[in-house]
């Protein structure tokens, strides 16, 4: 696959969200309430020079092979934070620093999930960030 083809099925991932989620994201970023990043795919990898790029690239043969992963992100009203995140699939989450990463763990979502097990990750991970933020 191209990097553009790599990008097109992540694309397709995001489309089928619910627009529930996406309103307002990715920019401007909302304020003092949860919001969807989109699914992305770590090919290619931003630490990589272009040949090893093209390597991972090159060595992806059909969309079942990459794997995606997404956050719920929660951005308080006062400067500074605090900021809450939930990453999917996996439902880790918790609160974070500006400028901090947080790990994103080995699990990932395939462009092959039922839309059903897609909404239902999502009402969760929804509920998550909810919780840990504070949002009723």
């Amino acid at each position: 696959m191209t990097e553009a083809q790599i990008e097109d099925v992540g694309e397709a991932l995001n489309r089928r969200v619910p627009k529930k989620y996406h309103e307002g994201a990715p920019h401007p970023r909302p304020i003092g309430r949860p919001f969807f990043t989109g699914f992305k795919t770590n090919v290619p990898a931003q630490n990589l020079s272009e040949e090893e790029n093209a390597k991972l690239v090159a060595a992806v043969e059909k969309p079942g092979d990459l794997g995606y992963v997404a956050q719920f992100v929660f951005y308080a009203k006062i400067a500074g934070g605090p900021f809450f995140y939930v990453n999917l699939p996996n439902m880790k989450g918790g609160r974070y620093e500006i400028g901090e990463s947080f790990d994103i763990g080995e699990e990932r979502v395939h462009c092959d999930i039922s839309q059903r097990d897609l909404e239902s990750m999502l009402e969760a991970g929804y509920k998550k960030i909810c919780e840990i933020s504070g949002v009723v």
